[in-house]
């Protein structure tokens, strides 16, 4: 009933809502600007069968997570809802003789073609997004604690070695499943995926000796934004250089670093025996307690602080 239902629905240009209020006009198929969501759950659609709502969930949590990512399940009916406004989708109710009340999307002629002509089209797909929430985590290794770094990327090998593991397992089912050609595009992405997957296991294992060998260097971070740097107690003498101090010295990659209040804007902080000193008013430099113009005078030592 509900099928014929939309079908009359969709004739009389209205639909009702999920709530069983009314709706709009009916979009035609032609002037549909569907999200990318709209399209994979459509997607979930093409393969032979039927299917609720959970089991569409259950079918991306299997193959779509793992190259792209699986919509929450109120997305998916959220995206049901409207592919049956537009005609792509219809649905139907079980009968009584079911213990549980259930309803069942197909995909319409309809929906298929608009399908095929957005995956078939001429448009650049765009390059591959990519958020890496770990590689965040290192980009600001400086103030983060090694033994800490150390312990997240032990934890991403440990999560993706997991996901590697449902991959195979999604993969073996696939390859056991005696379905139509249809199911052989999907293999292909999950052959992929596990391929992916295997890359990213030794590209974090590659990064934890990245991370040894810079710790070895004494380059590790120590969750104080190098408090070398910012107090300078390191340093001999009366005057601290720090490497921040230099406003012409440039960090990784060309960024420079901050100056430091009172500095001349120098890429080497002149020693005090400079006769090009500002602020120096007999041309030999201001003399240090106890010494006579013309004595040399050490610069003062930055300690060997290097910025980040």
């Amino acid at each position: 009933m509900a099928a014929r239902r939309t079908t009359s629905q969709r004739q009389n240009g209205s639909t009702a809502s999920a709530d069983g209020d009314g709706g709009g006009d009916r979009p035609t198929g032609g002037d549909a600007e569907l999200p990318p969501t709209a399209w994979a759950v459509l997607g979930l659609l093409s393969f032979p069968g039927e299917r609720t709502g959970y089991e569409l969930k259950k079918w991306a949590d299997a193959s779509l997570r793992f190259f792209y990512w699986s919509p929450a399940i109120s997305q998916i009916y959220a995206e049901l809802r409207r592919l049956e406004v537009l005609g792509y989708a219809t649905s139907r109710r079980s009968g009584p003789e079911a213990p549980r009340t259930k309803r069942a999307y197909a995909i319409t002629d309809e929906g298929r073609a608009a399908l095929a002509a957005w995956a078939d089209g001429g448009r650049d797909v765009g390059p591959p997004v990519l958020k890496h929430p770990l590689l965040l985590r290192i980009w600001l290794g400086h103030l983060t604690a090694p033994g800490r770094l150390r312990d997240l990327v032990a934890e991403h090998v440990a999560r993706t070695r997991g996901e590697l593991k449902e991959a195979r397992d999604a993969l073996a089912r696939m390859d056991r499943a005696d379905g139509p050609r249809s199911w052989s595009h999907p293999q292909v992405a999950l052959r992929w995926s596990e391929r992916r997957l295997e890359a990213e296991v030794g590209l974090a294992e590659a990064m934890l000796e990245d991370l040894a060998e810079l710790e070895a260097r004494g380059g590790g971070g120590d969750g104080s934004v190098d408090a070398r740097c910012a107090s300078g107690a390191d340093a001999s003498g009366d005057a601290d250089v720090s490497h921040a101090s230099r406003p012409d010295a440039n960090g990784p990659a060309g960024v420079p670093q901050a100056s430091a209040p009172g500095t001349s804007g120098s890429a080497d902080v002149p020693s005090a025996s400079d006769p090009d000193r500002k602020g120096d008013t007999d041309g030999l430099g201001t003399s240090s307690p106890g010494t006579r113009p013309g004595d040399h005078v050490p610069r003062a030592s930055s300690g060997g602080v290097d910025g980040p």
